[in-house]
């Protein structure tokens, strides 16, 4: 006798709801957008779930709201608003995709404002305000039929379906996102939401989100978990004990921030960055961001003019010049970070790593768009490790100019920064 086998029931494929990345968070906030894109026919039932647990909008006006277009006004918590508005953007012609943005509460009031101002519906207004903050790149391209891109050098299971259908402009923490978590050993470990990320590394809740909202490094038991934000993109990487030690060696000797200090001994440690060449060995594109990331580890400087007193004084001692002044500086209020979503803070906890937004439900973001384009799913969260972690933003006016006129006080000549 035979027996017959019974097949096992195939898994029905997680729906994929973005297959094209643009990645534009290097603009100023709040113009630091990850826009993704789809090809393929909207899977509505899906979209709407992940959006709605993304921006905390009731599923049922998000339906709504994916049908028809409009707004929807997070409700105020007494008598303040604390948070601005969900857009969904339908051009009835059919001309344009669908899109969906977020609007926070100072945009909110401008939109108001315009509004009342010129007689606008404030779905018109909200559009004006949200589409004059994004990188004039991508106004640019968003003015082209499909972002512009070059269809023929598009990878063909995303060119295959034609045009864009919707583009969700996203800078959240979702729990259908993804991000790649680089451990002291090198192994990359994907987490999403923030309970999730909290859980997977014994911190609380709480812990975790200010963590990612304030950035900072927070040690426990020796080790440190540092995470940077850069234009409200959080980065995270954990170091081991070994890793912070020879950080706090770096930042003692050579008077270093300790973020500039970790970004060194990530970019130098083999076991990290061996992680990252596989990874790049996968998505070509990361050559040139790790290149990119090496280059720019260190913190800014000012650019010193070789004058008379320069070459009196020589290179050591306008370094210690340059340091004094930066105390100076910081001492006087005059941070060298923009705003708290740069700023360093001590705290206790441990955790792992995050980068920039990547995958959707269950990691369903395939595929890159092509030239121009951001590097996927996975590439995504890489690269936001090695551009925000390993990478300083740039200082602050305030703290540049101070460090300026302190340096040319003493007869040195900056002409710039680097």
């Amino acid at each position: 006798m035979f027996k017959i086998k019974k097949r096992a029931a195939s898994q029905a494929k997680q729906p994929t709801l973005y297959n094209i990345i643009e990645d534009y968070t290097e603009s100023d906030a709040p113009g630091n957008v990850a826009v993704c894109a789809m090809t393929e026919p909207e899977d509505l039932t899906a979209h709407a779930r992940v959006l709605s647990e993304s921006y905390e909008v009731p599923l049922d006006v998000m339906t709504r709201l994916l049908h028809e277009g409009g707004l929807y006004l997070y409700p105020q918590a007494g008598p303040l608003v604390t948070r601005g508005l969900f857009a969904c953007k339908i051009d009835p012609s059919g001309q344009e995709p669908k899109q969906t943005w977020v609007l926070d509460v100072v945009q909110y009031a401008e939109a108001e404002q315009l509004a009342r101002s010129y007689g606008l519906t404030l779905e018109e207004a909200a559009a004006r305000v949200f589409y004059r903050t994004l990188a004039p790149e991508l106004r640019a391209r968003l003015q082209k039929k499909n972002l512009g891109l070059e269809y023929a050098k598009l990878d063909r299971a995303i060119a295959r379906h034609g045009d864009i259908e919707y583009i969700d402009f996203r800078k959240d923490w979702s729990p259908h996102f993804k991000r790649l978590c680089i451990m002291p050993n090198g192994e990359l470990v994907e987490t999403s939401g923030l309970e999730e990320f909290a859980s997977l590394h014994g911190i609380t809740v709480a812990q975790a989100r200010t963590l990612i909202e304030q950035g900072g490094t927070l040690e426990v038991n020796g080790e440190v978990l540092a995470c940077q934000v850069v234009n409200g993109q959080p980065s995270v990487a954990r170091f081991n004990w070994q890793q912070y030690m020879k950080a706090k060696e770096i930042a003692a000797s050579r008077g270093a921030h300790i973020m500039d200090a970790l970004s060194e001994v990530g970019l130098s440690d083999p076991a990290l960055m061996q992680a990252l060449k596989r990874r790049e060995q996968m998505l070509p594109a990361l050559v040139l961001l790790l290149a990119f990331g090496m280059a720019a580890c260190s913190a800014p400087k000012p650019i010193l003019y070789p004058n008379a007193h320069y070459q009196t004084v020589g290179k050591e001692t306008a370094e210690r010049d340059i340091v004094e002044c930066g105390e100076m500086a910081e001492a006087a209020g005059a941070t060298p970070e923009k705003g708290k979503g740069a700023q360093v803070a001590g705290s206790t906890a441990v955790g792992a790593g995050i980068g920039a937004a990547s995958g959707a439900v269950g990691g369903a973001v395939v595929g890159a768009a092509g030239s121009g384009s951001a590097i996927g799913a996975a590439g995504g969260a890489t690269a936001g490790l090695l551009r925000g972690l390993f990478r300083r933003p740039k200082p602050s006016e305030a703290y540049t100019g101070f460090v300026n006129r302190c340096l040319t006080e003493r007869g040195y000549d900056p002409v710039g920064w680097k």
